[in-house]
């Protein structure tokens, strides 16, 4: 006679029962954690059984059946625990992310010992949390999932979550280590046209090169009284003007940028992260030509071995007290956001 597949399901009480007990972990010290999956829990309200009717009984098929099952619940849990203690450290195979884009990441390491599994690694940092996964196949291990960081910085790991059902899925195991590694989330570029320093600009309306009425900045504390254009000036400090005089040679020298990490009087946060989206944005351009001063740092472009650093110093960067070291080039300051 067929039956209807509908009347095996569990009734919902038992099933949120069940999802109830499954989110109990239970501390076992050193950083372990063991939980159940629903099937887990069947089989050891099972087991639980089986030992209760056997020691009742005292039926030696029942001993073996208890023997058996217990058996293969230490086996289980022994092969996950090795396999979270000798799962590599995923922070050397982090890419480097954009803030406000999805980054799909997909990259392969080695294993120790060959396993088939599935490992949820959680990297956490103060500003949050990624959740990926590591696919264990065979003598190597898949690192996979997605990264949308919303803020650039330098995120550094204080912890790594291991978890995995495997090899039967009946026992959730989690092992809290320390992580290592850095995670680098560079702000989103943004286009400008170095003509007239201004992102703003449109390539048919360029400012002429040392106009005392149109070729200004905002006034950025530290900067000399004598350029400070006194007709615009009024008794707020926010309002004061700076004359550039900037000369048609100095605009030629695109290869090299230098950038006025001082915040003006007023200006926002988000000011500055535009600039550092500018910045990254004329890095991107140059590609491996060119120099860049970013606030008192020096990064020659075409120097692989300052290419981390360079990274590092614009997703790090924070305002500053100084000006832009070095002369000439093109000069990019926040004013020029405004």
């Amino acid at each position: 006679m067929a039956y209807d597949p509908a009347d095996l399901k569990l009734p919902r009480w038992l099933l949120r029962s069940l999802d109830t007990l499954v989110a109990i972990h239970i501390p076992l010290g050193f950083g372990w954690r063991v939980g159940f999956t629903r099937p887990g829990f069947i089989f050891f309200a099972a087991l639980l059984g089986v030992w209760a009717a056997a020691f009742y009984s005292g039926n030696n098929l029942l001993y073996l059946c208890g023997a058996m099952m217990t058996a293969m619940t230490a086996a289980a849990i022994t092969q996950a625990t090795r396999l979270l203690n000798r799962f590599p450290d995923m922070g050397p195979l982090l890419p480097l992310l954009q803030a406000n884009s999805v980054t799909v990441l997909r990259k392969y390491t080695g294993l120790q010992e060959p396993a088939s599994a599935v490992v949820g690694v959680e990297w956490h940092c103060i500003e949050g949390c990624f959740s990926l996964l590591g696919r264990c196949e065979g003598d190597r291990v898949r690192l996979e999932g997605k990264m949308k960081p919303q803020s650039r910085g330098v995120y550094r790991c204080n912890k790594l979550l291991l978890s995995s059902d495997a090899p039967l899925g009946l026992f959730l195991l989690s092992l809290e280590r320390r992580g290592s590694g850095d995670v680098v989330v560079m702000p989103e570029p943004v286009a400008w046209q170095p003509d007239g320093h201004n992102g703003n600009t449109l390539s048919g309306g360029q400012l002429n090169g040392g106009d005392e009425w149109l070729d200004l900045r905002g006034y950025v504390p530290g900067d000399p009284l004598s350029r400070v254009h006194w007709r615009k000036a009024s008794g707020d400090i926010r309002e004061w003007k700076v004359k550039r005089f900037a000369s048609e040679i100095e605009r030629s020298h695109e290869k090299l940028l230098r950038v006025d990490l001082r915040m003006p009087a007023g200006a926002s946060e988000a000011a500055f992260e535009r600039l550092l989206a500018r910045v990254w944005f004329w890095v991107l351009e140059q590609g491996s030509s060119g120099q860049l001063i970013l606030g008192q740092d020096s990064f020659d472009l075409g120097d692989s071995a300052q290419s981390a650093a360079l990274q590092r110093a614009v997703a790090a960067a924070h305002p500053e007290s100084l000006p832009a070291s070095g002369e000439g080039g093109l000069q990019l300051t926040v004013s020029d956001d405004s």
